[in-house]
């Protein structure tokens, strides 16, 4: 079992599914956990962040915006 939070995807064992996931993100690669959701995160915990209420940020490449 891999958590997206602890390691990403394509460190599975079998990565042919992951290439797979890589080809339908617009982006065209699996997230980073550090970079693609630890930065944002950062962010919203920071007081940069203060005046955002009522928010949802998608970290998530596009993929829900695919039909």
């Amino acid at each position: 079992m891999v958590v997206p939070m602890v390691a990403p995807p394509a460190t599975d064992a079998n990565p042919k599914p992951n290439k797979m996931l890589a080809k339908v993100i617009p982006p065209g690669r699996i997230g980073d956990p550090e970079t693609d959701i630890g930065r944002p995160v950062a962010f919203l915990t920071s007081d940069d962040s203060k005046f955002i209420t009522g928010s949802t940020l998608m970290l998530d490449g596009g993929l829900t915006f695919l039909p």
